[in-house]
């Protein structure tokens, strides 16, 4: 957990101080006049990002006793049902330290329409695949048997700022 709050961080910061394109191998014998920081500063204009993959991060705390549980549900319904639905396929990882019990990141082309939509065509195309493959019963047991194991759960959206 750890080591993913680093890597956090780290983007964070290069993502925030990346418009000054000085590293500090550049400005190590080069200063900056006043005239060239001020043209600098004149000439700076907001930036599309390059950033073209994101993942949704999921991180859910699970009641204790019922990991394996979790994890059947998340690869029955989750994993499996994005496969069948032919959307984007989450990964599930058990974490070992932290205060989180399971990660799950999702790739997403438009991570903005997870928080204007409550549902996204993705999640419509998702659901009615499980229709076609499990009944009313066993999908609403499932989600409901998933919805319960979990004590407490956060979201957050990454951007691949370098290969991984």
């Amino acid at each position: 957990m750890e080591k993913l709050t680093s890597i956090f961080c780290i983007t964070l910061l290069l993502s925030t101080f990346s418009t000054l394109s000085y590293s500090q191998e550049d400005t190590k014998d080069n200063k900056v006049s006043d005239d060239e920081w001020q043209a600098y500063l004149d000439n700076l204009a907001p930036e599309k990002s390059e950033i073209t993959d994101y993942s949704m991060m999921y991180f859910f705390d699970v009641e204790v006793g019922q990991e394996d549980t979790f994890k059947e549900l998340v690869t029955k319904y989750f994993i499996e049902g994005s496969k069948l639905a032919g959307v984007s396929v989450p990964t599930l990882y058990t974490m070992t330290t932290g205060e989180y019990s399971f990660m799950v990141i999702y790739p997403t082309n438009n991570p903005g329409e997870k928080f204007e939509f409550s549902r996204t065509a993705e999640d419509v195309k998702f659901i009615k695949s499980l229709a076609q493959h499990y009944s009313k019963e066993e999908i609403k047991s499932g989600f409901d048997k998933f919805y319960s194991l979990i004590k407490r759960s956060k979201r957050i959206i990454i951007g691949k700022v370098a290969p991984y």
